[in-house]
């Protein structure tokens, strides 16, 4: 039980810090919200939370790269994130379909347009999915 703890307090750290991250990234605090997010992943690689979870808050340092310019570290993100799910076997979840819309706009700002194309209809398709998957 005492391993339980350490663990459950590492999950309630990565919900807070990527909260933390979310309120700054909307108050247009970007570097700052990306450090909330590398916190936050921390806190999910040590609680054994799982790829989900760790997926998730890639698509968040994704989001956040992609609005400070760094369009090649936002790709990295979500590709990782992409292999997360994929791993999971959960290509209809919705953060899936985030993952590649996040690659897809990078993808667009280096100009790699048939790639983004291909994604953004990717991406559609999770989220029509998506639809149905159980929260």
């Amino acid at each position: 039980m005492a391993s339980a703890a350490p663990a459950a307090d590492e999950r309630t750290r990565w919900k807070e810090a990527t909260r933390e991250g979310q309120q700054l990234q909307q108050a247009r605090k970007h570097a700052e919200a990306a450090n909330k997010f590398i916190d936050a992943l921390r806190h999910a690689q040590r609680c054994n939370c799982g790829n989900e979870v760790t997926a998730l808050t890639l698509n968040d340092l994704s989001s956040v790269s992609y609005q400070m310019g760094d369009f090649s570290k936002a790709q990295q993100y979500s590709r990782r994130a992409l292999e997360l799910f994929g791993k999971l076997g959960k290509q209809d979840h919705p953060g899936f379909a985030v993952a590649l819309n996040n690659l897809a706009m990078a993808d667009v700002e280096k100009g790699q347009y048939r790639e983004a194309e291909q994604l953004f209809r990717q991406s559609i398709d999770c989220r029509v999915r998506s639809l149905a998957y159980p929260r």
